[in-house]
């Protein structure tokens, strides 16, 4: 199973019933989560679900994530909020990303050098919102 694939079933199973989830392209989702005195906490665990290794192909793969939020009212766009979701994506990738090593090919080389979010909890823009 490809990592992208297994994201998508694991942010799947911890949508609640009444929100709605989806997949723009590449490797970005979003969820439209219900207003949650808890959503903070089900964000962070979104997250160590989501990066929980992945075998693809008998080799463990290392996920990373960076989470966004931002909280919709009716009065606001939701191509906005989208906007300020994915800010909110990219501070937090900005703000724990670190260069990390891979291991050697399968040819032999050295490997190249790849970026990963760090264990940090998501940046949030409100208690609820995108995710």
């Amino acid at each position: 199973m490809s990592s992208t694939t297994a994201v998508g079933q694991r942010i799947a199973l911890w949508t609640a019933p009444e929100e709605v989830a989806a997949r723009l392209g590449g490797d970005e989702f979003v969820v439209l989560a219900r207003r949650d005195p808890h959503l903070q906490d089900r964000l962070t665990a979104l997250r160590t679900t989501i990066c929980a290794p992945v075998t693809h192909q008998g080799v463990s793969l290392t996920v990373g994530a960076s989470l966004g939020t931002a909280r919709v009212t009716r009065s606001h766009d939701l191509s906005a909020a989208l906007g300020r979701a994915d800010q909110k994506m990219y501070e937090a990738r900005a703000e724990a990303a670190e260069a990390v090593p891979r291991g050697p090919t399968p040819t032999g080389g050295s490997g190249a050098t790849t970026r990963r979010a760090s264990p940090a909890p998501p940046s949030t823009a409100s208690s609820s919102g995108w995710a």
